[in-house]
């Protein structure tokens, strides 16, 4: 490689050439301050450019310190909702509807990754204020697992009864804490009785609604009871009382005798919100008080309800 010569050289060669030397130093200085004003340049745009890359750097990590959550409690309901109540532990508003907010459940071996939206969750709008607590309910059957491509519900109903680690993260902020996935079964049998009371020798309507206020199916009996001057009872099905306080016949109709004192009128299972109803005659033998008792057992509750229809001749 030949070697490079001197600047100097370059110009008195140049001289000799027809440039005169105060040319070539007017050159070398134009070629100095040239290189001096880039290099000033370059140096400013760098300490510009890491400044600003400092300044972001040190908002973000002011952010970081301003966020936090905290998982208060963890509840997987009968009807496929899983309700996470969080709280805000941090200085800062964390908006549910901006952030991207990740859910990891895991079990043991398997694990199901869910990302918060307005399909899945449709609570999780506004924003949570610094101490506030807020329910984040998804809905398990909406929420898809990004890892198996199955739900969230068949996730946890293959894990009921085993510990459970939730994992929750949104913007700069993350929480974790286990739970073990188990349906909250509420029972809330109902029995609402109406009744009319007849003149002596027709006996008296009453009509029986069975409810299930709860939120899973229960099965139920329905007993009866003689109380004295009674002679027996005729139980409509399926029915109920009209206008004008008559039965109206809806399914089957069996009178029983008042020579046991008690029996099963009918075994049955409700789903939540559903309702049976019967139609109910009782009469008597000869005047004085008379009626029943109509006790509702529920599997689900551990207590009986009971109606109760006394009837006096008039």
């Amino acid at each position: 490689m030949a070697r490079q010569q001197p600047l100097e050289v370059s110009f008195i060669k140049m001289a000799k050439k027809g440039i005169t030397t105060i040319i070539a130093i007017l050159l070398a200085i134009v070629l100095t301050l040239s290189l001096a004003s880039s290099t000033f340049f370059f140096v400013s745009k760098t300490q510009k450019s890491t400044q600003e890359q400092g300044t972001r750097s040190s908002s973000e990590y002011l952010v970081k310190l301003a966020s936090c959550i905290k998982i208060m409690s963890v509840k997987y309901q009968v009807n496929k909702l899983l309700e996470v109540t969080v709280k805000n532990c941090g200085n800062r508003d964390i908006d549910l509807e901006k952030e991207k907010i990740n859910v990891l459940v895991e079990s043991g071996s398997s694990s199901c990754i869910v990302t918060i939206n307005s399909s899945n969750c449709p609570n999780c709008t506004g924003t949570i204020p610094p101490g506030n607590m807020r329910p984040i309910v998804i809905n398990t059957t909406k929420a898809i697992c990004e890892n198996t491509n199955s739900n969230l519900t068949a996730f946890l109903e293959s894990n009921l009864g085993k510990t459970t680690s939730l994992s929750m993260s949104a913007k700069y902020a993350y929480a974790s804490t286990t739970f073990v996935p188990e349906y909250i079964v509420i029972c809330e049998p109902n029995i609402i009785p109406r009744y009319r009371i007849g003149p002596f020798g027709s006996g008296t309507n009453h009509s029986l609604l069975v409810v299930n206020n709860g939120n899973f199916p229960d099965n139920y009996t329905l007993f009866g009871e003689c109380m004295d001057h009674t002679e027996n009872i005729t139980i409509y099905y399926n029915s109920s009382l009209d206008s004008n306080f008559n039965c109206v016949v809806g399914g089957n109709v069996i009178t029983y005798p008042c020579s046991s004192p008690s029996f099963i009128i009918d075994e049955f299972e409700l789903n939540p919100q559903e309702n049976k109803s019967y139609c109910l005659q009782i009469c008597a033998s000869d005047p004085g008080p008379f009626g029943a008792y109509f006790t509702l057992f529920s599997k689900c509750k551990s207590f009986p309800l009971q109606a109760k229809f006394q009837s006096i001749f008039l």
